[in-house]
Formats: C-alpha cells, sequence, structure tokens
C-alpha cells in the first residue's frame, strides 16, 4: 500500500443510498441522487471536474435527515437539501473555489 496524492482540492460527498428501496427517508430514495446528478453536472459545466470532485456516497448514518450532502476537506455538512439549497451550496463551494 501506498499513499498518493489527491488530485482535487474539494470532495462533495452526496449520501445516495437506497438500501430499502421502499423506505422514502433514505438519501437516495428522497432527492440525493437527483442532487448528485446536478451537482456533478454543474461542477463539470464550470470547468471544475479536476478541482472538485462529486461522488455518491453510502449511508452516512444519517437516515431520515436526508438527502445529506458533506464538503470535504471543510468537514462542513448539510441535512435535508433541497434544490434552493443545491444553489447555495454551489455558490459557496464550487464558485468560490481557485482552480
Amino acid at each position: 500500500m501506498q499513499p498518493f496524492p489527491a488530485t482535487q482540492k474539494r470532495l462533495i460527498l452526496v449520501c445516495t443510498s437506497q438500501k430499502n428501496l421502499e423506505d422514502p427517508t433514505l438519501c437516495g430514495n428522497c432527492g440525493g441522487l437527483e442532487l448528485h446528478a446536478q451537482l456533478k453536472e454543474y461542477v463539470n459545466q464550470k470547468g471544475l471536474g479536476k478541482t472538485i470532485r462529486v461522488v455518491k456516497s453510502g449511508c452516512l448514518d444519517y437516515c431520515g435527515k436526508g438527502p445529506i450532502v458533506s464538503i470535504q476537506p471543510e468537514n462542513e455538512w448539510y441535512n435535508r437539501v433541497t434544490r434552493e439549497d443545491l444553489k447555495k451550496i454551489q455558490e459557496k463551494w464550487v464558485d468560490t473555489i481557485q482552480h
């Protein structure tokens, strides 16, 4: 095993857990998948795909409070994220990053 340098400056985790497809409180069942797709597309449109990595996450242990978005390495967490909230996250964490 060898450590290697990360290529991105920021990692954004979006919980998309669907461990029970019939549970509407799980992130993947209450909008997490859509938020991930929208955020990833936004980052790529800005030409920041190598600077900011947007990834689907499994369960982050905040079931019932989703969708969850986590910004790393800043350790900023958001729960019950809506489309309107996503715009604020984009402004704060995507639009302000230096290439």
